[in-house]
């Protein structure tokens, strides 16, 4: 009686285990050391209450790889629920895949069964004697879009530069790119602006010598930029003389000689004007500036045509903004080229498979774009130092009896002949050379008028 009880009990708890035992199942077993092995466990509908613990500490010496989407799957009677997980073994030999628990929110616990995997090694060629070297890590080319990224890099740093300089030259440093000369305000209006500045300052009263320098100084100034000569370095003796060889009235000539001998009494002479005779030489002056401001443009030339005879010597450069806009020109240029060239050798790499280009590009890519940049920044700061000492050596000077033309003296006689042109001023010699003034010289047409000049009195001399 007690064999047949123990018979019964075992029986029942048997059953039991088996009907709460998950069913398991993988997809190979045998496999190569590190390949997937896919691992499956189906629930039935009596165990959804359960969910599976399995990660790398449950499946050693297997490695928790991912789990695939839990799939549900009816029938007519029941539903069953599908666990698949993928799983790799990194250890040769047989081993064993764990029995994974699942537990139920009360706690409960229920086990898949444990699977046997044989895992094996590689095979290795047995033929091969000889134990070779590891080869080295193969340099992969720039993929295409890699290239034009990098490329678009640079353009746009490019870019940058370019603005940031254009800006700094113009709002920084005050440059202007134009070569046009700006609209100056009338000379007679600025000299009655200066003039009546003097008139209400306090400067008469602190010191005498001091606000006649300054009348003076305006009168000259005035003079200057009004008749055409070199008024500011001559004496006032001189100036009245030049301006009667302009044929000008006598009341202006009259005007302008008080005003500077009553100036100089009190300059040199320290004579103590009292504040009639200081009213007097103030409208004096006034009133030259006022009778002389109606002379016309034409009548202007004419007389700084006259006047230029007084020079010794006249020298002109190039128009300072010309030479800043071709400055800025030559630096941006010098990056559009150093960015042309990194793209262009990039391109003839691909094309005709130059690795050692391709290999460096890759393997250094930044290296590669920064000594690219600083190689074309240095040929392009070659090219600014040289083009500006070009403009710098730039000039026309009129001497008493020869042109000097970038320090290469020339003999008024041995100008042939002046034409004019597109790109300038060509001046033909006798000897059959040629020079060019530029159109962008200082003060152009006033150097134009004199090489004419010049070239007249030769051939009334001839």
């Amino acid at each position: 009686m007690k064999r047949l009880s123990l018979l019964f009990f075992l029986m029942f708890f048997g059953l039991n285990a088996y009907s709460q035992q998950v069913e398991t199942k993988v997809n190979a077993s045998e496999i190569l050391i590190g390949d997937y092995i896919e691992l499956t466990y189906i629930l039935k509908d009596d165990q959804s209450r359960y969910s599976p613990k399995i990660d790398d500490s449950t499946l050693k010496p297997f490695r928790f790889i991912a789990l695939k989407k839990v799939d549900t799957l009816y029938s007519a009677q029941t539903k069953e629920y599908k666990y698949n997980y993928i799983i790799s073994c990194y250890e040769d030999s047989v081993q064993t895949i764990p029995s994974q628990p699942f537990v139920s929110l009360n706690s409960d616990t229920i086990f898949g069964a444990a699977m046997t995997i044989k895992v094996n090694l590689v095979a290795i060629d047995s033929t091969e004697k000889d134990i070779k070297p590891i080869k080295p890590t193969i340099a992969l080319p720039l993929s295409r879009e890699e290239l034009f990224s990098y490329l678009l890099m640079s353009l746009l740093v490019l870019a940058i530069v370019i603005l940031g300089f254009w800006a700094y030259m113009k709002f920084i440093a005050k440059q202007k790119f134009s070569t046009k000369i700006e609209k100056e305000e009338k000379i007679h209006v600025v000299a009655l602006t200066q003039l009546k500045e003097l008139e209400n300052s306090d400067l008469l009263n602190k010191d005498v010598k001091a606000y006649y320098q300054r009348l003076t100084d305006i009168m000259r100034q005035y003079i200057e930029k009004r008749f055409g000569f070199n008024a500011t370095e001559m004496l006032s003796h001189d100036i009245v003389t030049t301006l009667g060889a302009l044929e000008l009235s006598n009341d202006i000539l009259t005007t302008c000689q008080s005003t500077f001998e009553l100036a100089d009494l009190a300059k040199f002479a320290r004579e103590k004007h009292d504040s009639t005779k200081n009213r007097e030489i103030l409208s004096l002056t006034y009133e030259f500036i006022q009778k002389t401001q109606g002379i016309s443009d034409i009548n202007q030339q004419a007389n700084v045509k006259v006047v230029k005879k007084f020079y010794s010597v006249n020298r002109y450069l190039l128009l300072s903004a010309y030479q800043n806009q071709q400055l800025i020109k030559v630096m941006i240029l010098g990056m559009l080229s150093s960015f042309a060239c990194i793209a262009l050798l990039l391109i003839i790499g691909y094309t005709f498979e130059l690795y050692i280009v391709l290999n460096f590009v890759a393997n250094y890519p930044i290296w590669y774009f920064v000594g690219m940049a600083v190689l074309g920044s240095i040929i392009t700061l070659g090219f600014f130092a040289y083009i500006r000492a070009k403009m710098a050596s730039y000039e026309v000077v009129f001497d008493f009896s020869q042109l000097i033309f970038r320090k290469s003296p020339i003999f008024y006689s041995e100008i042939k002949e002046i034409q004019a042109s597109k790109k300038g001023l060509d001046i033909y010699l006798k000897d059959q050379k040629k020079i060019t003034i530029h159109p962008y010289t200082e003060h152009y047409d006033e150097v134009q008028e004199r090489l004419f000049d010049i070239q007249q009195q030769n051939q009334m001399t001839n």
